[in-house]
């Protein structure tokens, strides 16, 4: 038979494997996980977990642009009759670089989307669907 210090020891080790693998899964959605501020001159990106800010300001989008985005739900499936529509902005910066803001990252997305709109053409710019 087995030593019982032994088992015991590879028992610890498999639970301790486990927990960390939830841990690293659980430490992987809270890095991805991002907060929006829309203010009256910028658009603000943080990421608490790593103490990480991004602004945008107003002045310097050159162009909006609104796009309808399929979403599969099941990807694996033959049948593709189970899809979410969901809505994304691509903010076009000065410099040439696009930020995407989807429906699914977004609460309350249409607010925000309808807020950022008439920011930018606040702004004098104008907005293209």
């Amino acid at each position: 038979m087995g030593d019982p210090v032994k088992s015991n020891n590879i028992t610890a080790i498999i639970f301790l494997i486990i927990f960390g693998l939830i841990a690293l899964a659980c430490l992987s959605l809270a890095v991805g996980f991002k907060i929006y501020y829309l203010t009256q001159t910028a658009i603000i990106i943080t990421i608490p977990v790593i103490f990480y800010k991004q602004v945008i300001l107003l002045g310097d989008i050159k162009n909006l642009s609104d796009q309808d985005v399929k979403v599969d739900l099941d990807p694996k499936s033959f049948v593709r009759k189970d899809t979410l529509i969901g809505h994304k902005v691509t903010v076009m910066l000065n410099d040439g670089k696009k930020i995407q803001l989807s429906s699914l990252q977004i609460w309350k997305y249409k607010d925000f989307r309808k807020n950022l709109r008439s920011a930018f053409i606040s702004h004098g710019r104008k907005a293209h669907q």
